[in-house]
């Protein structure tokens, strides 16, 4: 279970720390929503993004991993879904 593997114990209250059943009913409106919903079948989920940019002075490098997103047939991203 997710919640453990966090180093976390699960709940049944939501209000008092993780609860699964909160957790998967968080996923699945969030699944059911018509603008997710029509990108389902293109989703790529946790995926690595980089980035770099420099100019004259200095250059600077970016990592990190996107909830989810959609990619062009040349593997650019479309989409980009981040929840914070």
């Amino acid at each position: 279970m997710l919640i453990r593997a966090l180093g976390r114990s699960p709940v049944a209250d939501p209000a008092t720390g993780l609860s699964a059943e909160e957790l998967a009913g968080c996923v699945m409106r969030t699944l059911a929503l018509p603008e997710i919903a029509s990108l389902r079948p293109a989703l790529l989920a946790e995926f690595p993004v980089y980035a770099a940019l420099a100019d004259e002075s200095e250059e600077t490098a970016t990592a990190g991993i996107a909830d989810a997103l959609t990619l062009t047939a040349e593997g650019r991203p479309v989409v980009i879904i981040e929840r914070h």
